[in-house]
């Protein structure tokens, strides 16, 4: 609760949302109601059995899984949920210009290239694809934390820095709080951030934005071409996902 307190103080977060959102009375005291209580975050197996040679493909096999995280009634599942729709959303769609939500996005998108281009210049584009390796594994705090930053700064002009560091404070706090059960143990996730957090889906779609912003799309020198044709004609989306 100390950093919504603070964020009232600075007048951030008004009275009431104080109290609905978080149970923060006003003398800052937290309410006992059921709802301001956390529920279980639990880790659930995904199985893979796609992976497997299919000789091997027998009752009784070991099949690969990989831990998904459930953390939709985690500490802050009240606090990730307001952000995610009062700023992350709208922050996530005015910074990932290039974003697509689904397939058939990116094919009414390659439809509308296909008529803008001449036929000869569509007829020397190599379409291809990648997939992330266990992305959500993979992206580290500190980088969504950077990337959070960086959308912040180019998009919301408007924000305080004050503003700027309770909101990545609040991410942080998320973050930070990424514990569940599994097999009646208690797990804290010290890889990656969470694949079923309520704020997971916004923050994967910045970083791999700033990411790949930085990495692939930069102009330099001695890409300065293809970069620009890349960025130009580049889509890209994130499945296998369901925000809570």
């Amino acid at each position: 609760l100390e950093v919504w307190k603070s964020g009232k103080a600075q007048g951030f977060v008004n009275e009431k949302e104080c109290q609905e959102i978080v149970g923060l009375t006003e003398a800052d005291q937290k309410r006992r109601a059921s709802r301001f209580k956390p529920g279980l975050s639990y880790f659930i197996p995904s199985l893979k059995i796609h992976k497997l040679p299919v000789e091997t493909i027998k009752p009784g096999c070991d099949i690969p899984a990989r831990l998904i995280s459930s953390f939709q009634d985690c500490p802050t599942k009240r606090s990730d949920i307001y952000i995610v729709d009062k700023w992350l959303k709208s922050l996530e769609h005015d910074y990932c210009t290039d974003l697509v939500q689904d397939t058939n996005q990116t094919l009414i998108w390659l439809n509308e290239l296909k008529l803008e281009l001449e036929e000869e210049t569509t007829a020397k584009i190599i379409p291809f694809t990648f997939d992330f390796d266990a992305l959500y594994d993979s992206i580290t705090p500190e980088l969504v934390l950077e990337a959070l930053e960086h959308a912040m700064v180019n998009t919301r002009s408007a924000w305080s820095k004050e503003f700027r560091d309770w909101l990545l404070l609040l991410v942080k706090l998320s973050l930070t709080s990424a514990a569940g059960m599994f097999r009646d143990q208690w797990y804290l996730q010290i890889f990656g951030i969470p694949t079923g957090g309520s704020l997971s889906v916004q923050l994967a779609n910045i970083a791999v934005h700033y990411a790949m912003r930085h990495v692939v799309f930069e102009n330099d020198e001695e890409h300065r071409g293809t970069k620009a044709i890349c960025r130009r004609w580049s889509r890209y989306f994130l499945g296998d996902i369901g925000r809570a």
